[in-house]
């Protein structure tokens, strides 16, 4: 059996740490932000033996998490977090591999995470929901029903997307924001309703 190991050194990582509950998960961390203070830090991605761990990789910015990914390649085994008090209102859903699921979420019926989401507290998704690679909410987002994101999607605090949405790549939204029709073009999207700030 595989250890596990988290790429990561910011405050997302430990909170990652702390919600698998296992003393035994090591640290890897960019081989530019090495601390050996950090709590079981191993070493830097470049020593990361892929044969000997199971990775997730515990950074908040999806294009970072992409990044680092792509470096690790197709040999890399990648296991889920998903916290106890996470409500799935039944099985039929689909998590994709090195996802993080945080206390306090609610997933309805027939959601799909793509790989390498983190899904923030407080987050609601409602049914028929599909997303991308790396999609990542912060605190309180609310997804309705029939929404579909893209790869590197990332939704700031207390957003909002209205039912029946598409959401393409690589678009961030800001907090607060309330997204109320299609999203076709990358950016930075805030305000209600939410308006594209940087193309």
């Amino acid at each position: 059996m595989k250890k596990r190991c988290i790429i990561g050194h910011g405050a997302f990582a430990k909170e990652v740490y702390a919600l698998c509950e296992d003393e035994s998960i090591e640290f890897f961390v960019d081989d530019h932000f090495i601390d050996k203070d950090t709590p079981c830090f191993v070493g830097p991605i470049s020593n990361l033996d892929l044969d000997t761990y199971e990775i997730v990789i515990a950074i908040a910015d999806p294009s970072s998490r992409k990044k680092i990914s792509e470096k690790l390649g197709n040999n890399a085994k990648y296991f889920n977090v998903i916290h106890k008090s996470v409500i799935f209102y039944d099985n039929n859903h689909i998590i994709g591999n090195g996802s993080v699921i945080c206390p306090n979420v609610v997933i309805s019926t027939n959601v799909v995470l793509g790989k390498h989401s983190h899904i923030y507290i407080g987050t609601n998704i409602g049914h028929d929901f599909l997303s991308g690679d790396y999609f990542t909410t912060a605190m309180g987002v609310n997804v309705a029903g029939n929404v579909t994101v893209g790869d590197c999607v990332y939704m700031g605090n207390n957003s909002t997307v209205k039912q029946k949405i598409n959401i393409c790549s690589n678009v961030t939204i800001g907090l607060n924001a309330g997204i109320v029709k299609n999203i076709e073009k990358e950016g930075t999207y805030i305000g209600t309703p939410a308006k594209c700030l940087i193309p």
